[in-house]
């Protein structure tokens, strides 16, 4: 039965009149381009965000921006830290397996962890804002700030290792053990 009349809407197409082979491949290929483009744009998506997005890796920065150096630095820091904290907790780890050992004379064991450990805590405070300033001063609301930052962070935690390394040695020398 024919209709001239629209009876049947497909996307924006209107079909009218009767309903014939060619109505329907018109059809289904319309449908499915707009297919094709809905499944091409979901795989597309998470490429184009995380290129978008790509701001917290040094590769995603000029290799001479300050987010590139700040970047870098902040990667340097975490093997620092990483290396500082396994440092410091070996030197506690040694000083409570002397004390074990009733290595220690002349002083208390469990008075130096706590020192050790205050001392510690002290240091990660300065350092934190010591550099926090350092970073401010002459670079306010740069990318260079942190970069300026971190690398007096990587400094101060060098230097900070080294002394654990120091404390250690000079623990270990007065209980008898170098």
């Amino acid at each position: 039965m024919a209709s001239d009349t629209c009876s049947t809407k497909s996307l924006s197409k209107e079909i009218c009149g009767p309903i014939s082979p060619s109505s329907i491949s018109s059809w289904a290929d319309t449908t499915m381009q707009a297919l094709l483009i809905f499944v091409l744009t979901l795989i597309a998506a998470p490429v184009i965000a995380a290129e978008v997005e790509c701001t917290d890796r040094p590769e995603c920065w000029p290799d001479t921006s300050g987010m590139y150096s700040a970047l870098k630095l902040r990667d340097t820091l975490d093997v620092a830290i990483a290396r500082l904290n396994e440092r410091f907790e070996a030197l506690l780890k040694d000083v409570d397996r002397m004390a074990k050992q009733k290595k220690f004379v002349a002083f208390d064991s469990e008075r130096l962890i706590r020192e050790l450990k205050a001392s510690q805590e002290a240091w990660l405070k300065y350092s934190s804002a010591h550099c926090a300033v350092e970073g401010m001063a002459g670079q306010a609301g740069s990318a260079w700030q942190n970069s300026r930052a971190f690398g007096c962070e990587v400094d101060l935690v060098e230097g900070r290792i080294s002394e654990v390394e120091n404390i250690a040695r000079e623990i270990r020398e007065g209980a008898g053990e170098e």
